[in-house]
């Protein structure tokens, strides 16, 4: 996958993910978790403003955050908000440095799966640890079945694990004092 197809995951916030066996009550259920050296507040704001995920995951973000708002970042870096490149999603509800819930509204067709993964929810969790650590778990929901649904599930997965290292690249930048790294 490429930087961009990869960032385009986080945009769909954090992409959530874990192809596995399930039973059929929890099939549409994909889950991606780490545990993050680094607190809530930290993790939060990288990933729920504009500077922050500016910081390390996407060139361009435009943020209203809030129940209701958007989320809209472009990966190319010569690109705008607003342009063909322009991922939209809606903040569905939100608990601040606690939680997250978005649905993907609008994708660009270059994005693997992009009309598959048009609709589908994430759950974004920040529950504290001891030791100054956070569990960030993602959850996602709503996608289809047969082989584009198990595709899009796949390649949420991959893209999810991708951002989740970034993530954890990014807090060590934060907490250790130095810069986060960029993409």
């Amino acid at each position: 996958a490429t930087i961009g197809a990869s960032a385009a995951v986080l945009t769909i916030l954090i992409a959530p993910a874990g192809v596995r066996p399930v039973r059929a009550a929890e099939s549409n259920l994909l889950v991606t978790e780490a545990v993050i050296d680094g607190p809530a507040d930290v993790i939060w704001r990288l990933i729920t403003t504009k500077e922050g995920m500016e910081s390390w995951i996407v060139p361009h973000a435009e943020i209203d955050f809030r129940a209701g708002g958007l989320v809209r970042t472009n990966h190319d870096p010569a690109g705008r908000i607003g342009d063909a490149n322009t991922i939209t999603n809606r903040i569905l509800a939100l608990r601040p440095k606690q939680m997250v819930s978005i649905q993907v509204a609008d994708t660009p067709d270059a994005i693997p799966f992009a009309q598959t993964i048009v609709g589908t929810r994430y759950q974004i969790l920040l529950p504290p640890l001891p030791d100054g650590k956070t569990r960030v778990r993602c959850e996602g929901r709503g996608f289809d079945g047969g082989p584009m649904g198990f595709a899009a599930r796949t390649f949420m997965y991959q893209g999810g694990n991708l951002v989740l290292e970034k993530l954890r690249a990014a807090v060590a930048g934060q907490t250790t004092g130095g810069a986060a790294k960029r993409r």
